[in-house]
């Protein structure tokens, strides 16, 4: 399944370089040891060769950071996403990557597990520019203070994609 997953990830002409070490990190996978010994391979005479040459799979372009948390808050609210809810989201997302303490949160992100950028670094900065925010505009970010629900899924969202990003 890994190498199924991985040749989509590779590209077509074989002269590009490319860095697949995001990828390939199992960061979410649990390694189980259920069999010790070796395994032997039965000798034949048989000549193998590929019916058809496989060609690689280009994986669609991802959508940009922004809008993948978009769609993820999106989708856990079941569609009931209002305009001004992208409104918030993006001016998060916004004032966080003009923050000047960005490069910080980056090492962060390239030092620590998601879990740790996620549970324990993002959320004081989440919260920080969170309420920033809502000063400037009351309107728009009550919703985002009055139901802890959207808001814990908002800086979920939000923690996940960014710590994607900032790895890069």
């Amino acid at each position: 399944m890994f190498i199924s997953y991985l040749i989509n990830l590779l590209p077509k002409d074989t002269a590009e370089k490319i860095s697949i070490d995001d990828k390939i990190n199992l960061e979410f996978a649990k390694l189980k040891e259920t069999y010790k010994g070796s395994i032997e391979l039965e000798k034949t005479s048989v000549d193998l060769k590929p019916e058809q040459s496989v060609d690689a799979k280009r994986k669609p372009k991802s959508k940009d950071t922004l809008q993948s948390i978009i769609d993820k808050v999106n989708e856990q609210y079941m569609g009931q996403f209002t305009d001004s809810d992208k409104v918030i989201i993006s001016g998060i997302f916004e004032m966080f990557m003009n923050d000047p303490e960005v490069k910080k949160y980056a090492q962060y992100a390239k030092e620590n597990n998601p879990e740790m950028f996620i549970k324990s670094l993002f959320p004081d900065k989440f919260k920080d520019i969170a309420l920033r925010l809502f000063t400037e505009n009351h309107e728009s970010f009550e919703k985002l203070f009055t139901d802890t629900s959207f808001y814990e899924r908002v800086m979920d969202a939000m923690a996940k994609e960014l710590y994607k990003k900032l790895r890069k």
